[in-house]
């Protein structure tokens, strides 16, 4: 008779115990999902993107597809002064020298002396008949 007794008193116990972990199931559920569940989201896409901060090696920066990002270039840069030349001819002659040597290497430079270009200079062409005839139109 006591193993009835035991029978009738265990189903109502792990009934009662399996209603219990359920509970606690559907309370943990609901606190992550709906109490905090923007919290959580937010955590997420914040522990989803990492910085990392790569030393980059000296020369051609590509991107993850070999795209040219970044290139080197060689640059000289030269200052005259005439401390180092006796007279103006001779200072001169050195910018000149310089002067053919990149012509000759076709090396391209930028000019930062400040003298402006040399003035505009009329080129003399023979005029054809055609232009004198509608010259003297508009001057008359």
């Amino acid at each position: 008779m006591e193993k009835n007794k035991d029978h009738r008193l265990r189903f109502p116990f792990l009934v009662g115990l399996l209603l219990a972990i359920m509970l606690v199931f559907i309370f943990c559920l609901y606190n992550s999902q709906i109490r905090h569940g923007d919290e959580y989201r937010a955590r997420s896409i914040a522990s989803n993107a990492t910085r990392e901060n790569v030393e980059a090696s000296r020369g051609i920066l590509t991107d993850r597809n070999g795209k040219v990002l970044v290139t080197n270039q060689q640059i000289y840069t030269l200052r005259f002064s005439r401390e180092g030349f006796s007279d103006n001819e001779s200072l001169n002659a050195a910018i000149w020298r310089l002067i053919s040597l990149c012509k000759k290497n076709r090396v391209s430079w930028t000019d930062t002396l400040p003298i402006p270009p040399a003035p505009l200079t009329a080129i003399s062409t023979p005029i054809r008949p055609m232009t004198l005839q509608l010259l003297s139109k508009i001057t008359s």
